[in-house]
């Protein structure tokens, strides 16, 4: 099954329960590794909690960061991969992935 993220954002996480937002994570490394046994590559997160990989070969990626499990994202012939670190009322953690890229479920 593939989440396209068609408008808006798509958020993964822990706990989907409220997606109420209360504060972007700043400061934070972002990873991605193309799939199969990739190179990692690593951005932090801006002062709004937004980031983004640019130049990206097309593929499925995992998609990273401290203490959440890795997701399966699916990056598009444009090479880029963006979106923000929230942490949620609810105090979950979530990254989003902006308009244009894929969410795989595992």
């Amino acid at each position: 099954m593939i989440l396209s993220a068609v408008f808006g954002v798509v958020l993964f996480g822990f706990g989907f329960a409220n997606f109420a937002m209360a504060d972007v994570i700043p400061g934070v490394d972002v990873i991605v590794r193309k799939k199969p046994g990739g190179k990692a590559i690593q951005v932090k997160t801006g002062a709004d909690g937004t980031y983004k990989f640019t130049r990206l070969a097309p593929g499925t990626y995992d998609l990273s960061t401290a203490g959440q499990p890795p997701q399966l994202v699916i990056v598009g012939s444009d090479g880029t991969l963006g979106g923000k670190l929230m942490k949620g009322t609810d105090g979950v953690v979530k990254l989003s992935c902006a308009t244009g890229n894929h969410i795989k479920a595992k």
